[in-house]
């Protein structure tokens, strides 16, 4: 159901796997059959081309590229594949919060590429997102790239009002090919500043963090690291934040993945913190 109403404020979510967690963007019962959140007037999602593609579960999301579009957005409640309900549960805290005036409407642009971080890998790869200065890939990704792309094509429209906040759900992968604290704390501040440099009237917009797992700590990965260096990068960067991950817990099966109770309370303590920063 497309959407047009009213003056809207924009969410740009982007990483890995758990991303998909943050919206289901067309209802598929490849998602979850056991169905979806009922539909906000006031919730939508900007449809945008290739915005979600993940061969590996097989499953691929392609939209019209020739005529993007709002839509009312929907989250399963529960999924097989991935915990789901991170970018749904943060637009409704924002509006239980009172952040949404009469006529106002919140929308998300979501982009998810599984099995990456700010590489794939420890060989420069498109397939993650760093950016230029990098010490651990030190190349540009085509994915960095797409996420500014289409939430400025959803900025250019004339109803928003702007970019609340960036939503980054990532780290596990850097974490399973063992990055270090040190690099990734200097590596995410220059794609934070990349993205902040890049999306239209984004400079000082909120970067909120998505927690790993707690106590998600397999032989020969680095995420007892990668959770510390998240820390390092919410205590160094202007208006940056993670999230609290107490009472969180990985998902069945995957371990990697926030279940689904803990996708809907990591959206709603990123909704709280960016109000806050």
């Amino acid at each position: 159901m497309r959407s047009g109403q009213g003056k809207i404020h924009d969410i740009l979510m982007l990483g890995d796997s758990n991303t998909y967690a943050g919206l289901n963007v067309d209802g598929s019962a490849s998602y979850d059959p056991s169905g979806l959140d009922i539909t906000d007037s006031q919730l939508l999602e900007w449809r945008s081309a290739n915005h979600i593609s993940n061969q590996s579960f097989s499953y691929t999301i392609v939209a019209d590229s020739f005529h993007p579009f709002n839509l009312f957005a929907t989250a399963p409640v529960s999924s097989a594949i991935n915990g789901v309900g991170g970018g749904m549960a943060f637009m409704k805290q924002m509006k239980a919060s009172g952040f949404l005036k009469a006529g106002e409407c919140m929308r998300i642009t979501a982009q998810g590429v599984g099995g990456v971080g700010l590489g794939n890998g420890t060989s420069p790869t498109g397939a993650a997102y760093a950016v230029p200065g990098c010490s651990q890939y030190g190349t540009f990704s085509t994915d960095t790239a797409n996420a500014v792309t289409r939430i400025n094509s959803a900025l250019a429209q004339s109803a928003s009002l702007g970019i609340v906040a960036i939503l980054w759900t990532s780290g596990a992968n850097d974490a399973i090919n063992n990055v270090t604290r040190a690099n990734y704390s200097s590596d995410l501040p220059l794609l934070i500043a990349y993205l902040r440099a890049n999306i239209t009237g984004g400079s000082t917009a909120p970067f909120i963090m998505q927690p790993l797992v707690p106590g998600y700590a397999p032989g020969g990965t680095n995420f007892p690291a990668i959770s510390l260096a998240q820390g390092d990068v919410a205590g160094s960067v202007s208006r940056c934040g993670l999230v609290d991950s107490s009472t969180m817990v990985g998902q069945t099966g995957t371990g990697y993945h926030l279940d689904g109770t803990s996708q809907r309370l990591w959206g709603t303590r990123a909704a709280a913190l960016a109000l806050s920063l």
